[in-house]
C-alpha cells in the first residue's frame, strides 16, 4: 500500500492532525465521478457520512505535493491530481435520483431537503468543505420557495463551518489548481464564501472590501463578522 494511503473510521476531520482526503477522489476526472457516485449512493441510503468512509483508502495531502483542483475546465495533467469539483454536482444529482419530477413542488422540496441534509452533514470534513468550495458555476441547493430570513440562516451556517478550514485554506493557497480566468489571491479557492457572505447579510461595503484583502486578513475579518452575526441572533 502506498505509505501516504491509510485506511481510517470515518470522523470529523481535525486541522491539526493529518487532512486526510478519500484517495477516490485522486484521478481522471471520469473515474472519480464515478467512485464519488458510488459513495454517495451510499450516504443518500444511510441519511449520513457516519460509516460511509469505512474501510476506504484515505490520503494525507499535507504529504503529498498534487494539486488541488476546485475547477472543471483544468486539464488533469497526473492522473493523480485532487477533484473537488465534482463532489457538489454528482451528490445533487444522487440526491435528485428516483423523483420523477423536479419541477413540482413536493419533489422539488425533497431533492432540497436531501441535498441539504447531506451537505450540512459532512462540510465538517475538509475534503468535503473543498467540494463545496469548488461549486463555483451552480447554486450549491436547487432552487425553492423560501423567506430570506430562511435562506440567510442557511448560509450563515455554511459560512461558519467553511471558517473554521480557513486557516488550513490560507495554508494550502499555492496549490489549489483554478481557471486562468479566475480570481487571484484568496478568491481563487474563496469565491463560493464569498458569495455566502452576501446571502448571509454582509453588508455592500465590507463584502466589497474584503475581495481585495490579503488571504489571512479577509479570512480573519469573515470569521469575526460571522461570530458577531451569530451572536446577534442569539
Amino acid at each position: 500500500m502506498d505509505p501516504h494511503l491509510q485506511k481510517t473510521q470515518p470522523c470529523r476531520d481535525d486541522s491539526s492532525g493529518p487532512l486526510l482526503v478519500p484517495s477516490l477522489l485522486s484521478g481522471m476526472r471520469v473515474d472519480v465521478a464515478r467512485r464519488w457516485r458510488r459513495l454517495a449512493k451510499k450516504a443518500l441510503a444511510d441519511g449520513c457520512w457516519d460509516g460511509v468512509l469505512t474501510g476506504e483508502d484515505m490520503v494525507d495531502v499535507m504529504r503529498t505535493d498534487e494539486r488541488l483542483v476546485l475547477d472543471r475546465v483544468y486539464e488533469v495533467r497526473t492522473g493523480h491530481e485532487f477533484l473537488f469539483f465534482p463532489v457538489m454536482p454528482e451528490l445533487s444529482t444522487v440526491c435528485k435520483g428516483g423523483l420523477p419530477d423536479v419541477e413540482g413542488v413536493s419533489n422539488r422540496n425533497e431533492w432540497y431537503a436531501r441535498l441539504r441534509q447531506l451537505t450540512l452533514a459532512g462540510i465538517d470534513r475538509f475534503w468535503f468543505c473543498a467540494g463545496v468550495l469548488a461549486c463555483k458555476e451552480m447554486p450549491l441547493f436547487p432552487r425553492r420557495i423560501a423567506t430570506p430570513d430562511e435562506e440567510k440562516a442557511l448560509a450563515l451556517t455554511l459560512l461558519e463551518k467553511i471558517a473554521l478550514w480557513f486557516p488550513v485554506l490560507c495554508s494550502l493557497q499555492g496549490r489549489f489548481e483554478a481557471h486562468i480566468y479566475s480570481q487571484k489571491g484568496w478568491l481563487q479557492w474563496g469565491m463560493v464564501a464569498w458569495g455566502l457572505c452576501r446571502e448571509a447579510g454582509m453588508d455592500e461595503q465590507m463584502f466589497f472590501q474584503i475581495r481585495d484583502f490579503p488571504p489571512a486578513e479577509a479570512t480573519k475579518a469573515i470569521s469575526e463578522w460571522v461570530a458577531t452575526r451569530k451572536a446577534a441572533l442569539e
